[in-house]
Order: structure tokens, then C-alpha cells, then sequence
């Protein structure tokens, strides 16, 4: 039963948990998560199929925490992650190479255009999604796994808001 087994297990449900939360902790924060998918997807969408493909995105994220939570189902929440995780970094790397600016609200932050910060976030979560599948999915029988991913997951998921706090200044005047 290795450590590093459970914190990638448990880093993938904190981080899904914090973005769907992050969606729905209000109408506003899901209105503004909504609102970012036309530039996701590269074309208009109606409101109704925004409303739609929002919701289905959420219940992703919330199905992937539900299954991760239970070690009998772990490894398909870890592969359902990693097979929706593929999509978010494949869809960003394309909006990226096409020049497109949209918005993160991965996490119902607001957290400003998508940059290669969120590409290598996603690479990391891709990596620790994996691992946890390819090391097999143990029970845990201590609590350090779950702090340590707690701590994980809180720093993946305001990588935007450290970008800016350690980041340059942006030049005045």
C-alpha cells in the first residue's frame, strides 16, 4: 500500500471536488463558468447549449469525485479523470495554437486567460492521474495521504493566484 497510490488518488478527487464546488457555490459563479464556453469551444453556442454543456461538464467533475472516493470504483473516477483531463488540455492547447483568449474559470475563480501555467497544471494532473491508475488504488490507512493531497490540490487549483502574487509586477505608467 504506497502513500504516493492514495495522495494521487485523493489529490485528482480534492482537485475535481474544488472545481465543481468552484462551478456551483453560486447561480453567479456557474453563469460566469457558462459564459466561457463559446471561446472554449471555438464557436457560438446558443444559451441552452451552454446551459447544457456546463451542467454536463459539472456532473463530470462531480461523477469523477464520487468514484474516487470509494475504492471499489478509484480506478474508473481516475480513468474517467484522465480521459477528461485529455480533453480540457487538448481543447486549451488548441485554443492556445489557434490564438483564441479564453478565460479559465476551471476552477469558478475567474482566474483570468488561459496560459501554458494551464497546460503544465494539466500535465501534472494528467501525470498524477495516471500514476495512481498504473500503481493500483489501496485503501488508505493514514491520514498523511489526505493532507498531503489537500495541499496538492490547494496549490494546483490557485496556481493562477500564486502566478500573480510571485509573478512580475505588471509596469505602470
Amino acid at each position: 500500500m504506497s502513500y504516493a497510490v492514495v495522495t494521487c488518488r485523493w489529490v485528482i478527487l480534492f482537485t475535481f471536488a474544488i472545481a465543481a464546488v468552484g462551478k456551483l457555490r453560486s447561480r453567479r459563479s456557474f453563469e460566469e463558468f457558462t459564459g466561457t464556453l463559446p471561446g472554449w469551444m471555438g464557436r457560438s453556442l446558443s444559451a441552452t447549449r451552454r446551459r447544457s454543456l456546463a451542467a454536463g461538464l459539472v456532473s463530470v467533475e462531480a461523477v469523477i469525485v464520487v468514484l474516487t472516493v470509494f475504492d471499489r470504483t478509484a480506478a474508473i473516477g481516475l480513468a474517467l479523470a484522465t480521459g477528461a483531463l485529455l480533453a480540457f488540455t487538448a481543447t486549451m492547447a488548441n485554443a492556445l495554437r489557434s490564438g483564441r483568449k479564453i478565460r479559465c474559470d476551471c476552477f469558478g475563480a475567474g482566474a483570468g486567460e488561459v496560459t501554458g501555467v494551464h497546460l503544465v497544471r494539466n500535465g501534472i494532473l494528467l501525470a498524477v492521474a495516471i500514476a495512481g491508475l498504473t500503481g493500483g488504488v489501496p485503501a488508505a490507512t493514514s491520514p498523511m495521504p489526505f493532507l498531503f493531497a489537500l495541499v496538492i490540490a490547494a496549490v494546483i487549483t490557485r496556481a493562477d493566484d500564486l502566478r500573480h502574487l510571485f509573478g512580475r509586477p505588471a509596469a505602470t505608467g
